[in-house]
């Protein structure tokens, strides 16, 4: 009835804001106004009065029920059900988030046949390998190179599947995970690097129909520029908009497509120390608004960079709203301002961000950022009422000559950061990454950390 009304009278719910226990805000508008809903005279005002105040009153006591079942004095929810596509139910204990990043390489496929059988065995090693360690959620590289770990109608096969990118995927390598992934009980967070193409060389091969190769050959010199090349590092330009759309699409299939519980970002956004990057496309962007309202780089930068989060989550919502969007980004909120990564308006604004990740990969002996400092800066940019604090810790540091060998002076180190995170009222941790639980040199790292976040 209420989708109705909807479609007939143009209206759109677009939030539902609880700032207290108190209070409840709703926002409603007639769809494609950016001003309040304007009802004009005629002999249908009234009723169209009416109808909009019924619809207003309807959610009004949708939120007031709701309330009924929300838990008491901040008691968890110890069960939450997510819906599959079939109709059927998951369930997952819905604790402190314990998660791990599952990063290209240790997908990749070299010295093998490349077979669906071998991938199987690997990802069921690994899957096996998180539930045993107690993780509830992995993230995994699902497109690091401008590719893509599944049949995509946008991005070609990677290499670290195929052997070389562009090959045909014989199998369906994202399938199989989260197949795999969801009979362990494990949450599947599909990571992307949205910019990226090749990093340091890698991949040292870049197929035909890469957008790199499409856009760097195209007629038109305006597509030349939807793409950097900066020698061994070459990038998808985020200050256009066509290059924004390339990205969501990709998304877009993932979630369609595909049972994932999640998006996931990275840190790498605009290539940090190079000014030059995008000069063209910013020098295109002062011409347009002829000396009216110019933005400075930095800024506008940062507003591309924002442009394309607020559309990926947009999308993400329309097609399965309970498909999370969260972003781990570097924990120096500093360094976030020079790679125009905007944290404070991801973790303070509606509509971009379910959960942001600060990975703080430091110790408490850090000269700039120790672990408590780093902490204490988060809590205070997130606000806890729309998004979520997960806090990134750095395995592959532990017991090493890292941070001037710092990390070698205990080995409860990584259990003392998750203790005090606690505190400060962390939702849970990602580890970085999952190669290094198995490193000698952290295996008494791993096991205090890991009975911390088991207990």
């Amino acid at each position: 009835m209420v989708q109705k009304i909807q479609h007939k009278y143009n209206l759109e719910l677009l939030s539902i804001h609880i700032p207290d226990k108190k209070t409840y805000i709703l926002l409603i508008r007639a769809k494609g106004r950016k001003n309040k809903v304007k009802i004009t005279k005629g002999k249908n005002t009234r009723r169209k009065y009416y109808i909009v105040n019924l619809f207003c009153i309807f959610f009004l006591v949708l939120i007031l029920l709701a309330t009924y079942f929300i838990p008491k004095n901040n008691e968890c929810v110890s069960i939450e059900k997510i819906a599959t596509d079939d109709n059927k139910t998951r369930s997952f204990e819905s604790s402190e988030l314990k998660g791990v990043w599952i990063p290209f390489y240790t997908l990749d496929m070299k010295g093998t046949n490349y077979t669906e059988k071998e991938f199987k065995e690997k990802f069921e090693t690994i899957a096996s390998n998180c539930k045993n360690f107690g993780f509830t959620d992995i993230f995994v590289h699902v497109r690091s190179h401008g590719d893509a770990y599944y049949k995509s109608n946008y991005f070609p096969p990677s290499h670290f599947i195929t052997g070389k990118q562009g090959s045909p995927l014989n199998f369906d390598p994202l399938k199989i995970m989260v197949e795999i992934a969801h009979r362990y009980n494990l949450k599947f967070h599909a990571w992307i690097n949205p910019y990226r193409i090749q990093l340091n060389n890698c991949p040292n091969y870049l197929s035909e129909n890469n957008y790199f190769n499409i856009w760097k050959n195209s007629d038109k010199e305006i597509e030349r520029d939807y793409v950097v090349d900066f020698g061994k590092e070459k990038y998808f330009n985020p200050g256009y908009s066509e290059v924004r759309s390339l990205i969501v699409k990709g998304i877009e299939e993932i979630v369609r497509n595909y049972d994932v519980d999640g998006i996931h970002f990275d840190d790498y956004f605009y290539p940090e120390n190079k000014p030059d990057f995008d000069q063209k496309c910013y020098e295109d962007y002062l011409k347009s608004l002829n000396g009216n309202l110019q933005m400075p780089k930095e800024e506008w930068r940062a507003t591309n960079v924002n442009s394309l989060i607020a559309n990926v989550y947009s999308a993400i919502k329309n097609i399965k709203p309970s498909v999370l969007l969260g972003i781990s980004v570097c924990g120096n909120i500093m360094v976030n301002d020079r790679i125009s990564a905007d944290v404070r308006t991801w973790s303070q604004t509606p509509g971009y961000v379910d959960y942001i990740c600060p990975e703080i990969y430091w110790n408490f002996e850090h000269p700039i950022l120790p672990f408590d400092k780093g902490v204490n800066e988060w809590k205070n940019v997130v606000d806890r009422n729309f998004v979520k604090l997960y806090h990134g810790l750095g395995v592959y540091k532990a017991g090493s000559e890292r941070d001037n060998g710092t990390w070698k002076k205990s080995d409860n180190i990584l259990q003392s950061e998750v203790e005090l995170a606690r505190k400060s009222g962390s939702d849970g941790f990602i580890l970085y990454a999952y190669e290094q639980l198995f490193d000698p040199k952290t295996q008494n790292e791993v096991t205090n950390v890991m009975k911390a976040l088991n207990n």
